[in-house]
């Protein structure tokens, strides 16, 4: 099993049954794996990123349910953030996945490698970007695990997209 098709078994577990997002090169790999997996989560697409958190969140909003937002990297993860914001001022428990460039890449300015997670921090409740192949499950479970507990808020997990393939022990 690879992360991607880790990640969605464990959103599957956590009782995610919708998802807001747009597709792009550096999250088509997770999206691959929400594919076989769309009898489970339904996914909405949105026409703008910052769309994809807002919705998240008004899903909570009207449901009292946990969604899951997705972007690609660079300008489609940055225009996560103010819905991040948002979903954490209002308490609002959500799951953002964006794409990454490879790890090879991060911290040397290659083409939309945003340090998503460094800017997400201060407004999210938890912000990651899964870097270790070995610990990369047990992190998005933690993040998972802190959207829900003690004051609910959103998470950002930031996902390389060579890591998304890598094979992992589920």
């Amino acid at each position: 099993m690879n992360l991607s098709e880790a990640i969605v078994s464990i959103l599957v577990k956590e009782g995610i049954t919708d998802a807001f997002g747009i597709p792009g090169a550096s999250i088509n790999a997770l999206y691959a794996a929400l594919e076989k997996q769309r009898s489970k989560i339904r996914h909405i697409t949105m026409r703008h990123e910052e769309c994809c958190v807002h919705a998240a969140g008004g899903y909570f909003r009207a449901s009292g349910r946990m969604a899951l937002a997705l972007a690609t990297s660079g300008p489609g993860a940055t225009n996560f953030l103010t819905g991040l914001y948002t979903a954490n001022i209002d308490s609002m428990p959500l799951i953002a996945i964006t794409g990454q460039a490879v790890r090879p890449q991060l911290g040397k300015d290659a083409f939309q490698c945003v340090d998503i997670a460094a800017a997400a921090r201060p407004l999210a409740k938890y912000a990651v970007c899964l870097v270790n192949p070995d610990t990369a499950v047990d992190d998005f479970i933690v993040a998972v695990r802190k959207a829900r507990s003690g004051k609910p808020g959103p998470v950002l997990v930031d996902l390389p997209l060579d890591m998304q393939s890598i094979p992992v022990d589920f």
